[in-house]
């Protein structure tokens, strides 16, 4: 997709880094849920602590979401 003016090519730029950096943190929290449930059946402890840095990854791509929007308007 060819940039029609910086601005334009800053903008595109902008968007795709917000996309990619959703689309990521969407894996990561994935990643996460799986070793959660893989710790619980080793130590309850483990899935604890993972479901506290689950909870924390969420609220930080709730964040993202909300700066995402309010980038493309």
């Amino acid at each position: 997709m060819p940039c029609y003016s910086a601005r334009d090519c800053y903008r595109r730029t902008q968007f795709n880094f917000w996309a990619l950096v959703v689309f990521t943190s969407y894996r990561a929290i994935r990643v996460m849920q799986y070793m959660c449930i893989a710790a619980s059946f080793t130590h309850l402890q483990g899935c604890k602590s993972a479901t506290y840095h689950w909870i924390i990854a969420s609220n930080n791509v709730s964040q993202l979401k909300t700066a995402w929007s309010l980038q493309k308007q």
